[in-house]
């Protein structure tokens, strides 16, 4: 049986640690730019600013291995899930749209990307009116008053009336 709620969790500790990469990069790099962007002869603050930076550089670095760890435990809990799935419980594949396209790469490697959009299809829409439409209410009555004090056979052919008109 699938542990969803741990499955949550390593996610949540994957994203996290993530975050708190991108949050460190971003901090050393800001730092980089302030010395660089120092005058010559301010060295106490360019002192300052380095030591912060190594401060920062030696969080990062004892940051990248945890969230290796964490994202790695993700992908492999996420592997598991077929393995995990209950032969003898139906899985329900329900419809979707694919649109994909191609496009030159972003990132500077060679080659092409192919991107992919997955859109649910209707029966995911959630716009169920559990009440009649004002035809749907007046085609009953009017069944009704067919099949009211009707014989078998016409109370067949209301039937088929309202089963042969189109819904919603």
């Amino acid at each position: 049986m699938t542990d969803y709620p741990r499955l949550a969790g390593l996610r949540a500790d994957a994203t996290n640690r993530a975050g708190q990469l991108a949050e460190l990069r971003r901090a050393a790099a800001e730092l980089t730019a302030a010395i660089a962007a120092l005058p010559r002869g301010d060295r106490a603050r360019r002192l300052v600013l380095t030591r912060q930076l190594a401060a920062v550089n030696a969080a990062l670095a004892g940051a990248v291995p945890g969230a290796a760890t964490a994202e790695a435990a993700y992908q492999a809990a996420l592997d598991a899930l077929p393995g995990a799935l209950d032969p003898r419980v139906p899985c329900l594949l329900l419809p979707v749209r694919l649109e994909t396209r191609i496009r030159a790469r972003t990132d500077g490697t060679a080659g092409d990307e192919l991107l992919c959009r997955i859109y649910p299809d209707d029966l995911h829409a959630d716009a169920h009116d559990p009440g009649l439409s004002d035809a749907e209410t007046a085609a009953g009555e009017a069944y009704w008053r067919q099949v009211w004090g009707a014989g078998e056979a016409a109370a067949a052919a209301a039937w088929r009336a309202l089963s042969a008109r189109p819904s919603r």
